[in-house]
């Protein structure tokens, strides 16, 4: 179940990013850290669903503030740099989109 709403998410995030421009990765990962700091932050409850979940949530949430393909090697580089703790969460999130 996570990997198909995995795989949605990625078909999504992937759908919305085919127009071109100038990409602010740096920007973006800023963006990916703050929001999985927000959901880890979040009262879970009875209907956690993990923070692969969380993570396809806010990959969306980035890829259209900031129209950023975060499958791309360069997001993933800055978000190394910002956040290095999400790089498995990233790594899950980019082999699932691609499928």
């Amino acid at each position: 179940m996570k990997k198909t709403v995995l795989g949605i998410f990625g078909a999504a995030a992937l759908a919305l990013t085919s127009c071109g421009g100038a990409v602010d990765y740096s920007g973006a990962a800023d963006a990916m850290c703050k929001c999985m700091a927000e959901k880890d932050a979040e009262e879970k409850g009875e209907f956690d669903l993990g923070r692969d979940v969380d993570y396809s949530f806010c990959a969306l949430d980035v890829t259209i503030e900031h129209g950023v393909d975060i499958t791309e090697e360069g997001f993933g580089t800055a978000l190394n740099e910002k956040c290095a703790d999400l790089n498995d969460l990233h790594k899950e999130y980019v082999s699932t989109s691609a499928q």
